[in-house]
């Protein structure tokens, strides 16, 4: 087995078809029990809405933390099937064998071979891979691990590449158990690869050159992994998802409610004065737009809204992009908030709300395929995370490290978005 898995030109392309695979069945597998949740969570909010006095409880409740929590909890199946991968690639004695493949080809590009597996970590989260460099011994190869290792997509992006996929990326099949989402779920991982070793070869350059190591690895033995811990593990991992993220998403949901849902707006006698029916839902959608618009959150997003205009993304995209900051699966849950309060039928989930969004000025869909594809590489690349920041921090025991990781990343997020949005309205809508 050995002598087909670890071949120099076979290896690594059985590694990107495992990865292939791996991503397809993440995103095919997760969607029934996907839909389950947001309607038990849709059901739960109107079930709350009909039995509490429409008030401030009420809205704080159905629009804040309800909504918040859903968006996020709704991706804790491809959560759970991502790890159940991890692991069982970890208990048959594979992932020893994917680092010893890539070792030649991060030696090429400035990495030290090492490096593969903090930078395997960084698929489920990017703090313990930056813990596990400390396994390196030359500070030269430990640093640009440590200063590439966020493009690797950890767990926390996957709910916003899911979201998106979802809602523009056609359903389309080929090759008979391939599908286009699929395929863009496994592009978007293998971009962050490309990402991390490109800008190792060009931290190769700058950073002055360290005295060798060599790598020494013992590949374990084959063996049938132990599912019923490979289970126990991955439930862990998710618990861990949700308890974690739920802390943050709750405080996060209860101010950004608060900041969306105030000062209140007090409608007009035009606003009200219509007679028919549909006239009078269509003016109750105006108002509630009216008052998203004119509140503290609404007039801050409209004031950063000229800056990332030019990525596609208008203002409530731009208060995603903020509080992401704290964990970036926040985003999910912040566009379920906005869109929960602005949105009268409750019964509709934050995909199809984005696929309905309406530009006002051009009568046409507001979110595009162009926008969806400069959103994800947004986040495929930014340094949307506190928590690594700060570990970063930690490792080095410097703020100079973090910064810098903070601002190349940044810079180069929006160029590369800038650059896909246009690309995309020109070549891919034109």
């Amino acid at each position: 087995m050995d002598n087909v898995l670890t071949h120099r030109v076979g290896g690594p392309f059985i590694f990107v078809l495992v990865l292939l695979i791996m991503f397809q069945s993440i995103f095919s597998w997760a969607t029934p029990f996907m839909d389950i949740i947001d309607m038990i969570f849709i059901e739960f909010g109107a079930f709350i809405g009909s039995s509490l006095p429409n008030g401030m409880l009420n809205n704080l409740l159905v629009d804040g933390v309800i909504a918040g929590l859903g968006g996020v909890v709704i991706f804790l199946p491809q959560i759970i099937f991502l790890f159940l991968f991890i692991y069982f690639l970890e208990g048959t004695g594979y992932m020893a064998r994917a680092a010893f493949v890539m070792d030649g080809f991060m030696t090429m590009v400035g990495l030290h071979g090492r490096s593969v597996v903090p930078l395997m970590s960084g698929f489920a989260c990017a703090v313990p891979g930056i813990m596990a460099t400390r396994t390196i011994e030359n500070w030269r190869d430990r640093l640009i691990t440590i200063m590439i290792l966020p493009f690797m997509a950890c767990s926390a992006r996957l709910p916003v590449y899911a979201v998106m996929i979802a809602a523009f990326v056609p359903n389309k099949q080929f090759m008979g158990f391939l599908t286009l989402q699929g395929v863009v779920f496994f592009g978007l991982y293998l971009f962050g690869i490309v990402m991390a070793i490109g800008s190792a070869a060009v931290m190769k350059r700058i950073f002055p050159m360290g005295k060798p190591t060599p790598f020494l690895m013992e590949l374990p033995s084959y063996k049938l992994p132990n599912i019923r811990l490979i289970v126990i593990q991955s439930l862990e991992r998710g618990k861990i998802f949700v308890s974690e993220a739920g802390k943050i998403i709750v405080a996060i949901s209860i101010i950004l409610w608060f900041l969306a849902s105030y000062p209140i707006y007090e409608p007009t006698v035009s606003d009200r004065a219509t007679t028919d029916a549909n006239e009078q839902q269509l003016s109750d959608q105006m108002i509630s737009t009216l008052q998203l618009n004119q509140s503290y959150a609404g007039t801050f997003g409209q004031l950063i809204e000229p800056v990332i205009e030019p990525l596609g993304f208008d203002w409530k995209i731009g208060i995603g992009l903020l509080t992401s900051f704290a964990a970036r699966e926040v985003m999910v849950g912040t566009l379920n908030i906005i869109y929960s309060i602005e949105e009268t039928d409750q019964q509709l989930g934050l995909i199809d709300r984005l696929k309905s969004e309406i530009d006002p000025n051009t009568g046409l869909p507001k979110y595009t395929l162009a926008t969806t594809l400069s959103l994800m590489i947004f986040f495929a690349i930014a340094m949307q995370c506190m928590s690594t920041l700060a570990i970063v921090k930690r490792e080095t025991n410097s703020w100079k490290w973090p910064l810098v990781m903070f601002g190349y990343m940044t810079i180069l997020a929006y160029f590369s978005s800038w650059l896909t949005y246009e690309f995309a309205n020109a070549f891919l809508l034109g």
